[in-house]
Formats: structure tokens, C-alpha cells, sequence
């Protein structure tokens, strides 16, 4: 019983591990996107769609890591349980800055995978 404990706690440290660290890609990821919009998005457009892109992986493990996470908590694993509910404004920035990402990383997605029309048509 006790080295299942164990690698439950192991477990969730490796969760919040990886959470905070595709946090930090993803902070980094962002301004980088950010300072191409303030550089002028039309001169570096190259660049604002490749780092956009770039922005995808990341934020899909930080969805996954967090749900699995939140999984964990509501079916009563001690390990997570132990952690504790994450504070309400915690949940609050996280989920008003994941929506718009999740938005525009897609949007930027679907124009890059679609073809272009031709002038004539």
C-alpha cells in the first residue's frame, strides 16, 4: 500500500511539474506572439503564424495536464486531494487566458491548412 502511495504522490508532483512548465513556454510562447503584433503583424507575419503554431502542442498539454488534474482531484485521490483546490482567482485567470489562446491558436490552425483561392475565382 505504501508504494502505491508513493507513486500516486510521485504522480501528482510530476503533474503540477509539468503544468508549471508548459505554463512557462507557453508565458514565453505568448510574448513572443505579442511582440509580433506590437513589431506590426503585416512585417512579420512569417513569424506571428510559425510561433502561433508553435503556441498549439504547448497549450494541449496544458489542457490535458490540468483536466487529468482536475480528474484526479474530483474522483478522490488522496495525492491530489492533498494538493488542494487550486483559489478561485487561480481558476478564474487561467480560464481567461486559455480561452482566447485556444481561439486564435485554432483560427490560426484552420488559415494555415486551408488553401489559397485564386484571384479568379
Amino acid at each position: 500500500m505504501n508504494a502505491t502511495r508513493g507513486r500516486a504522490e510521485r504522480s501528482a508532483e510530476a503533474n503540477a511539474r509539468l503544468t508549471g512548465a508548459t505554463g512557462l513556454v507557453l508565458l514565453v510562447l505568448s510574448c513572443a506572439e505579442a511582440a509580433t503584433v506590437v513589431l506590426g503583424v503585416r512585417s512579420v507575419l512569417t513569424l506571428h503564424v510559425v510561433i502561433g503554431l508553435l503556441l498549439v502542442p504547448p497549450l494541449l498539454v496544458k489542457v490535458c495536464s490540468v483536466s487529468w488534474r482536475f480528474l484526479r482531484y474530483y474522483r478522490h485521490d488522496e495525492a491530489y486531494r492533498a494538493r488542494g483546490r487550486r483559489s478561485w482567482r487561480c481558476e478564474c485567470s487561467a480560464r481567461s487566458c486559455s480561452r482566447p489562446r485556444w481561439r486564435c491558436s485554432s483560427a490560426a490552425s484552420r488559415c494555415c491548412w486551408r488553401r489559397p483561392r485564386s484571384a479568379g475565382t
